[in-house]
């Protein structure tokens, strides 16, 4: 076979895999109007997340193209002939940057089904949300067809069902990193400042049951305007799971009551002790602060949390001197639902880092690289630059096979990794291959604190659990990071 037919045979595989199907999954079949058979591609078989992908692969070669810099003298001489082509591609950009809020809108609400407990079967009945005939159209208004709210909330909304049974109005005070004014004429030592700041914030309380509990059921926090008038969305919203009977589903909103994506939370999380709005004041003040100022606690198109007394937790596996730790043969849980399955109901949330193994004495660069462990960096199901709940990280060993392997490069795109063992062929394989069924620790924010879990003897028992301050960072060391990752820490 040569190497055209083969990618010619690959291509109609996948057309083949994406074509419509009837009720007994046997292909549809149509005519074209020439009479011609073929066979009508199904698009709601490709996952928002594919379709966000490439949008965003146009986009950067659009974002090419409008940059001077990157364009050659002759490029630059065409454009400026034909000045109507940058107009078009500007015009399509915005095109494509709006289709991505869309999908990003779509995206995050199919989070919110899955977090709020929705049964899979259920959430496979939400065609619309992958048809982009839907998802796309101008007269579809997302705002009101795919609402941020647990049906049972809706429902008491539709029927008159709102007891309000706490109204709390503070004025919130938190630092803002602003521009220096004085830069650099009066003051050349900074170029931003921290000013001192003052806003106003409804805590809303309701209690949805006939007759009334005098229990709520879910929590609104809104920013108020400069006429006392809450906004439109709120920026905190707490909900009960379909499963619960308690406030544990938060949705917070980063965004300015002027931004398009103002009512699309930017993270969905759990929380605990939380019985009231008020209640946020006194256990969640980290929420609040990150609501009013997101843009200074943003790294690298990530949020981080207020600065702690300890700045920076090291995953360092084998060196954690925090705390003895706490012992229990039954064996320690990670208390967070932090991975989001696939169809195949594996994790799909998790970005792979690599690190190698170090021999103690170094000679430069020039030494046999083995793999010492794997790292799964779990993030948001809507974005990779946004850390999963509790900012979770697993290390895992690798499988017996690759123990001894002497390695000379290792490529990492998405799950899949390709190794280039010295003097041998690659071998391409998905992560899950690399590495041992479970990862041998696991680190977590719980509350206050940062939790380390340990299995001390393989057996997939976590008896060892250790704990410290929870930090502002969580970083850890790696060798080897996937394409187009964000530095968390490469030190050695």
């Amino acid at each position: 076979m040569t190497k055209e037919e083969a990618k010619t045979g690959a291509a109609h595989a996948l057309r083949l895999h994406r074509a419509k199907k009837d009720s007994s999954r046997k292909l549809v079949i149509e005519k074209d109007e020439d009479g011609d058979k073929y066979y009508p591609i199904d698009f709601s078989s490709i996952s928002i997340e594919e379709k966000i992908e490439k949008i965003e692969e146009i986009l950067e070669l659009l974002k090419l193209v409008e940059d001077e810099r990157k364009l050659s003298s002759g490029d630059k001489q065409f454009l400026d002939y034909f000045p109507q082509i940058t107009e078009r591609l500007t015009r399509q950009r915005n095109i494509f940057e709006w289709q991505i809020s869309r999908y990003a809108h779509v995206q995050r609400y199919g989070e919110f089904l899955l977090q709020f407990g929705l049964p899979g079967e259920e959430l496979e009945k939400e065609k619309k949300l992958r048809d982009s005939a839907y998802v796309t159209c101008p007269l579809v208004d997302l705002r009101k067809d795919l609402v941020f709210k647990p049906q049972y909330v809706l429902l008491a909304e539709k029927e008159g069902r709102r007891d309000l049974l706490e109204r709390i109005v503070i004025d919130w005070d938190y630092m803002s990193e602003e521009s220096n004014p004085d830069y650099p004429e009066k003051d050349p030592t900074k170029d931003k400042i921290w000013k001192k700041k003052t806003t106003k914030l409804l805590f809303e309380s309701i209690d949805v049951n006939v007759p009334s509990d005098r229990k709520a059921d879910y929590v609104m926090v809104y920013r108020m305007d400069k006429n006392g008038n809450p906004e439109k969305y709120p920026v905190i919203s707490v909900f009960r799971r379909m499963d619960s009977k308690h406030l544990t589903l938060a949705l917070l909103d980063f965004s300015k009551s002027s931004d398009t994506s103002f009512g699309v939370p930017d993270q969905i999380m759990t929380i605990q002790t939380i019985e009231k709005g008020s209640d946020l004041v006194e256990h969640q003040r980290d929420f609040i602060d990150i609501i009013l100022n997101p843009d200074s606690r943003k790294e690298n198109g990530k949020f981080k949390f207020n600065e702690k007394k300890m700045e920076v937790f090291l995953s360092q596996p084998g060196e954690l001197e925090v705390s003895e730790g706490e012992i229990n043969e039954d064996g320690w849980n990670v208390p967070l639902a932090y991975k989001v399955a696939n169809k195949m109901s594996e994790a799909k949330n998790f970005e792979v880092y690599i690190k190698y193994q170090r021999p103690e004495v170094e000679d430069g660069k020039n030494y046999e690289k083995k793999i010492e462990h794997a790292v799964f960096k779990y993030h948001s199901a809507s974005s990779k630059y946004i850390d999963a709940e509790g900012r979770v990280t697993e290390f895992y060993k690798p499988k017996k096979d690759f123990q001894d392997l002497i390695i000379a490069k290792i490529n990492i795109k998405g799950k899949e990794i390709t190794l280039f063992p010295k003097d041998a062929q690659a071998i391409q394989l998905l992560a899950n291959s690399l590495i041992s069924e479970k990862p041998y620790r696991i680190d977590y924010d719980f509350g206050k604190e940062r939790i380390s879990i340990i299995d001390k003897n393989g057996d997939g028992v976590y008896t060892l659990k250790r704990s410290q301050l929870k930090p502002a960072k969580v970083e850890f060391q790696y060798d080897v990071k996937p394409e187009s990752a964000p530095v968390y820490y490469d030190g050695h």
